[in-house]
């Protein structure tokens, strides 16, 4: 018995001694928060490495920022964290004697700690109101131009074109950095050319926007986010880009900080070189026997556009509850063309009755200079802010053309030379007021007033006299003023949104030539606001939303002046045109973890009284084009979807995006016009890193045209491969790329039909673009501008209405 309990004690002995020299597990855990915004940091890279640098282990955080991970050895650690948009966090570790340590909430400030560990962000995110697509994920920024990163975009696609359509239809707002900007209102397509991709953060797409937006913008908003960090002392950046046809151009951004002073500036110019293109268009005139049958061929040069842009944005932290904000953006361009062209047209028995040749060189100055100032009041409540803000644009344009007709047949020769100065200019008040009452009840309110004078000139000469019957003398004032209230009730898993904004506007202007048309109309609208938000999980949402939206014209659709620069094809426009009010449905689906994520969206937009071009034919046999409120329409996005996923530790990713819609629009009045059909569009991309610091993209899509009143688009096909190379520890790229590698030209057609007419037009533009581009990174980027939390940002301009640049503005 004794020597059983003493063998007994030796084996008891043995075990423990042996258990007290089996490694420890320690447990580390923490939250990834942003710095600013208090919200989780989801899926970021979490790595543990030891005081020689070396990387022991890497695991991922969840959707609410929450990670843990164990390590069985004793001794001191560094734990980094990781995430795209975001500086490098390093938080020392020592792992001694207790066996689980709780590092708490880790705050991450935006930026990107140059040469720091590569970790793919999400390309795509959701809020309550809007979808983001993180350009600064995308490897790809290096080299292509804001435009063409907008195919890449959840929701939006380009047409033949080039035009911006937010799913299948093209009359929405576009914003930077939150607020309006005169040239993105007038010609978007060329600012976007000229800015180069990588300057873009992000691009937000807003279906549903909250009352405190303006009502304009059918469609919705698209919201274009620049870079804007700062640090201690500076960082930037540098690039230049080139193509084959000789187009050239440059970037610069830098940002510094001097204690509770901060500024960021990017910068951007270049010159744009598009190759000559051809089209050719045929008629038939089912009213006039000997003008039944016609055709026209027009072929352009090289065409030229010089661009030079800016964004600037600084911020004053007075102490910590004052905070002075400025923001200035310059914008300066001018392009040239010259067009050749001849027109002929041929009775029923096949004979000539008319011909005439065309030579037209035209040129085009234009700018825009945006600037404002906010003062922000935060109190001691968390979060309540009182914010008063000014903002003024201008925008001196400039154009002229030269015409030289030769009447061939039965048409008078003539030379004609117009010249046009214009300037509009915006002045915005605004005072907004935010309450978060307790963490589940939030109230807001606000008011604004804008006021918009235009005035253009212009003088027009026939065989060298002047000729007053093409003036386009207009003096036109636009006030608005607006108010808006909004409540909103959150809870961890669901939320409901709720709001009203009323708008009045008064325009006034006179065509100084004829004072038969003297303008002036006014309207009161009243747009309520609904969403709802429905979260089962952190990484699976569910949203729906309801609102109106507004389509105020602006000066493009009601100028008078008359356009004939084409004899067989004339366009004005309509001073008595009316705003046309929308009824937005919008429901959203998504799911979005580390690996992949998947988003579906459908929406109606039904409008009673929407405006359209309207074409009919003449007794010459001319088509004359101007805008009505034609009638009703309904835009029906039965599906728009969004899909990634991403293998080997984000090393290869894969991305698609499509969307299926039906459109109909009809006149109201018995056996008027309408036209109907589905559209759809899809694309997708790849992108590796198959060596180190190595990448090669590719990406692609279809889109099937569009549907108009009067009009139906033809659809077309794109395609892109490119390829970059990191040196100097990341702080050079250099990158390649080929648009179009297995087609030269693009081939699109429009067709246009009314009563008594059918028209044809046929479009080949060179397509195959090949560039290279060249990227360097300098300094640390580290926290952003402090900028007001309310500010102005008004989307209520129409838009242009001429040359297909669809609509531009702000919220």
């Amino acid at each position: 018995m004794k020597r059983l309990t003493l063998l007994c004690l030796l084996i008891i002995t043995f075990l423990s001694a042996n258990s007290q020299n089996q490694p420890r597990t320690f447990t580390i855990k923490g939250t990834t928060i942003d710095s600013t915004t208090r919200k989780a940091v989801g899926f970021a890279t979490i790595m543990l490495s030891d005081s020689a640098s070396t990387n022991i282990k890497a695991v991922p955080s969840e959707s609410d920022g929450k990670f843990s991970m164990t390590h069985n050895k004793a001794g001191e650690y560094t734990v980094e964290c990781h995430f795209m948009g975001y500086q490098t966090k390093r938080v020392p570790v020592k792992l001694d004697g207790e066996r689980t340590i709780d590092l708490g909430e880790i705050e991450m400030n935006e930026g990107v700690q140059i040469g720091a560990a590569t970790v793919i962000g999400q390309l795509v995110t959701t809020d309550i109101d809007k979808t983001t697509y993180n350009t600064s994920a995308d490897p790809e920024t290096v080299v292509m131009n804001g435009l063409e990163m907008m195919r890449k975009v959840p929701m939006l696609s380009l047409d033949g074109e080039e035009n911006i359509q937010l799913k299948g239809q093209g009359n929405f707002k576009i914003l930077v950095n939150g607020k309006s900007n005169s040239m993105m209102s007038r010609d978007y397509k060329q600012v976007l050319k000229s800015m180069p991709a990588s300057s873009i953060k992000s691009i937000e797409v807003i279906t549903n926007p909250p009352a405190k937006y303006e009502a304009e913008g059918i469609d919705g908003i698209i919201n274009i986010i620049t870079h804007r960090k700062t640090n201690d002392s500076y960082n930037g950046s540098l690039g230049i880009r080139g193509d084959q046809f000789g187009g050239l151009g440059g970037n610069g951004y830098i940002a510094t900080s001097i204690g509770k002073f901060n500024l960021s500036l990017n910068l951007f110019l270049g010159e744009y070189l598009s190759p000559g293109s051809e089209s050719t268009t045929v008629r038939e005139n089912y009213f006039n026997d000997e003008l039944r049958y016609g055709s026209s061929a027009l072929s352009s040069d090289m065409s030229k556009s010089r661009n030079f842009g800016a964004w600037m944005e600084a911020s004053y932290e007075i102490d910590t509850f004052n905070l002075i904000t400025l923001a200035f953006s310059p914008f300066l361009g001018n392009y040239d063309n010259t067009g050749n062209s001849w027109s002929e047209y041929r009775n029923t028995r096949n004979e000539v009755t008319m011909r005439y040749d065309q030579l037209t060189t035209s040129k085009r100055s234009y700018g825009g200079i945006s600037g404002n100032i906010d003062y922000q009041r935060i109190f001691m409540k968390p979060d309540r802010t009182f914010t008063v803000s000014y903002k003024m644009d201008y925008n001196p344009n400039s154009s002229s053309y030269n015409t030289v007709l030769d009447g061939v047949v039965n048409y008078e020769s003539y030379k004609r030379y117009s010249n046009n100065k214009s300037w509009g200019a915006e002045h915005t008040l605004q005072i907004d007021y935010y309450e978060p009452i307790t963490k589940e009840h939030i109230f807001e309110v606000g008011g604004k007033y804008i006021m918009r004078p235009n005035v253009s000139n212009s003088e027009i000469f026939t065989n060298d006299v002047p000729d007053n019957r093409y003036k386009n003398d207009l003096d036109y004032l636009q006030h608005i003023a607006a108010a808006y209230t909004s409540y909103q009730y959150k809870l961890k898993k669901f939320s409901a949104k709720a709001g009203l904004r009323a708008e009045y506007t008064i325009n006034t202007g006179t065509f100084k030539l004829r004072e038969e048309y003297p303008m002036f109309n006014r309207y009161f609208n009243l747009i309520p606001y609904v969403n709802l938000s429905y979260k089962p999980t952190d990484e699976q949402n569910f949203r729906f939303g309801y609102t109106q939206r507004l389509q105020r014209p602006s000066i493009w659709y009601m100028n008078p002046y008359i356009d004939d620069q084409n004899p067989m094809y004339i366009s004005t426009g309509n001073p008595n045109i009316e705003s046309a009010i929308g009824h937005s449905f919008d429901l959203n689906w998504g799911i979005y973890k580390r690996a992949f994520n998947l988003s579906a969206s459908s929406s109606v937009l039904l409008t009673d009284n929407s405006i359209q071009r309207v074409s009919t034919l003449l007794d010459n046999g001319a088509i004359f084009s101007t805008y009505e409120n034609i009638g009703r329409s309904i835009n029906f996005s039965a599906l728009n979807g969004y899909g990634s996923v991403r293998f080997f530790d984000g090393k290869l990713s894969i991305n698609g995006n499509f969307g299926i819609n039906y459109t109909r629009i009809e006149q109201k009045i018995v056996n008027g016009m309408s036209n109907q059909g589905w559209t759809y569009r899809i694309s997708g991309g790849i992108n590796g890193q198959p060596w180190k610091n190595g990448n090669i993209g590719f990406y692609g899509g279809y889109n099937s045209g569009n549907v108009g009143l009067q009009n139906i688009n033809s659809g077309y096909s794109y395609t892109n491969f490119s390829i970059g190379q990191s040196l100097l520890k990341r702080n050079l790229t250099i990158s390649a790329y080929i648009s179009s590698p297995f087609r030269e030209r693009m081939y699109h057609d429009y067709e246009q039909f009314g009563e008594g007419f059918y028209q044809k037009s046929e479009n080949w533009n060179v397509e195959r673009r090949v560039g290279i581009s060249v990227q360097w990174r300098f300094g640390k980027m580290m926290q952003s501008v402090k900028k007001a939390r309310r500010g102005i940002s008004n989307d209520d301009g129409g838009g242009a209405a001429s040359g297909g640049s669809g609509a531009g503005g702000g919220k």
